[in-house]
């Protein structure tokens, strides 16, 4: 008469077991995301104004260690995704962060747009530009929204490099301080750079107009 007892008793030992087990696997992710945190704000110098900020920014730091691991879990292919100096942003921040200006918030150019042919002969299994020392070193555009500028010199930088055998840096610099169209850190447009490098006629060398943004 009484095993039903034991069996409810033994059913509800079990699922107390589930539950501390499974208390315990959260306990250790949060652990391991708090401490990621702190290194964080250690290598990179953050330094939050209360209690109730920092709060906030670690749950969008635990976000954004979800997403790092399903991106790198999901990766077909050589990136690999980590932690940087904006895993404690949202999307929404990180793109002011960045200064990319959606297309139709931005002036006509004027411009053409390039038609390239589609290439029908047989392609090689992999090809790394950086083999043909057409790309330079990994910049930072520190906080300013200057990643407009950043595009374009690395465009240009590989197209010189490809025409003329030389890899020189050029100077997102001057993009900032002499393209009236686009606004400086607060963002901007390849098309307007490409503009604007024309009517200056050109571009210095990024030794000679150092970036200070």
């Amino acid at each position: 008469c009484r095993q039903p007892v034991v069996q409810a008793r033994h059913t509800r030992s079990a699922e107390w077991a589930e539950k501390k087990t499974h208390k315990k696997h959260s306990h250790r992710a949060l652990d391991k995301a708090d401490h990621l945190f702190h290194k964080f704000q250690v290598r990179f110098g953050r330094r939050y104004v209360s209690t109730a900020e920092r709060q906030m920014r670690l749950r969008i730091f635990r976000q954004n260690l979800k997403t790092i691991e399903q991106l790198n879990v999901n990766e077909m292919g050589s990136a690999k995704y980590g932690i940087t100096e904006f895993a404690d942003m949202t999307s929404s921040e990180y793109k002011e962060r960045t200064g990319l200006w959606q297309r139709n918030e931005a002036k006509a150019t004027g411009g053409s747009v390039a038609v390239v042919p589609a290439y029908h002969g047989e392609l090689p299994k992999e090809f790394d530009w950086r083999q043909k020392n057409a790309v330079t070193q990994v910049k930072n555009q520190g906080s300013c929204g200057s990643c407009w500028a950043f595009s374009v010199t690395g465009n240009i930088e590989g197209l010189h490099a490809v025409k003329t055998g030389d890899l020189k840096e050029f100077s997102e610099q001057e993009l900032l301080d002499c393209d009236t169209t686009d606004s400086a850190c607060n963002g901007g447009l390849m098309d307007n750079a490409y503009k604007a490098i024309k009517d200056i006629g050109g571009l210095e060398y990024e030794a000679e107009y150092p970036y200070k943004a």
